[in-house]
């Protein structure tokens, strides 16, 4: 999944221009840069950040291993995906982890960082990936067939908001979210749904359950008994498990917003 035909250099595998800068804060407090490409004599460990809970065993590992080989350096590149309810927050979280902590940062690159999310997040912590966050939707794999194409199954070709059936064709020409989920990320949506929602009267969300057959009858009236602002898919255990076979077809089914 890796390979490229010069991941054998940093910014191969960063898929970046050799004279792109880093930045550290040196032990003084002082900010210094350097280029890409001067780090190609030196041995380089990239980190991945996505939590920044590996930093304090990471900074452990760097100590001992400068002993060792005084040119080692540390490159982290910013993941502000998984969890992360705001991207911004997520970036000045993990710089305050590095106040004392001398490693390269790559400033952040969104499809730098997007491409690199998507060769680690099969399994990330929690069997998942999470992608709640509206600035950076996850591009799925099966994003060119169309949402239309998406929501219509046999003669359901309709969606509902409450009890009022709507024409997926009603949809075409607006900005959606397709929202795939396990009912894990319903909080976090309706935290800033209505706010997108006032300021971009073509938004809108269409969520549609993954089925999983591990839930019992109980669980899955609660579920779609689920009170929702948002527009809803009628759930068919069989039109899901197509959609999960369509989008996600290099990896387990996991909950994510889609943008189209």
């Amino acid at each position: 999944m890796w390979k490229t035909p010069s991941t054998s250099e940093l910014e191969g595998l960063l898929g970046c221009n050799p004279f792109d800068v880093l930045d550290k804060i040196n032990p003084a407090g002082g900010r210094e840069e350097v280029s890409i490409s001067e780090l190609k004599e030196k041995l380089v460990g990239l980190y991945l950040c996505a939590g920044g809970n590996f930093i304090p065993t990471l900074h452990k590992v760097y100590q001992q291993c400068r002993t060792r080989q005084p040119e080692f350096e540390i490159v982290l590149v910013y993941l502000p995906f998984g969890d992360c309810l705001d991207p911004l927050v997520y970036r000045v979280n993990i710089d305050s982890l590095l106040q004392k902590i001398s490693w390269w940062r790559l400033p952040f690159n969104n499809s730098v960082s997007r491409r690199l999310w998507r060769l680690i997040s099969c399994y990330p912590d929690d069997g998942r990936l999470r992608v709640p966050c509206p600035e950076g939707t996850e591009q799925a794999e099966g994003t060119h067939l169309g949402v239309i194409a998406l929501l219509v199954y046999g003669s359901q070709d309709y969606v509902l908001r409450s009890n009022d059936r709507i024409a997926v064709a009603e949809l075409r020409g607006r900005n959606i979210l397709l929202y795939l989920d396990y009912l894990d990320l319903y909080d976090e949506l309706l935290t800033w749904y209505h706010e997108i929602k006032a300021k971009d009267p073509d938004f809108e969300v269409v969520f549609v359950r993954l089925d999983n057959r591990n839930t019992t009858e109980v669980e899955d009236d609660l579920v779609l008994s689920a009170p929702m602002p948002w527009l809803v898919c009628p759930f068919d255990p069989d039109h899901s498990a197509s959609l999960q076979k369509n989008i996600f077809t290099k990896a387990w089914p996991y909950d994510a917003l889609v943008e189209f």
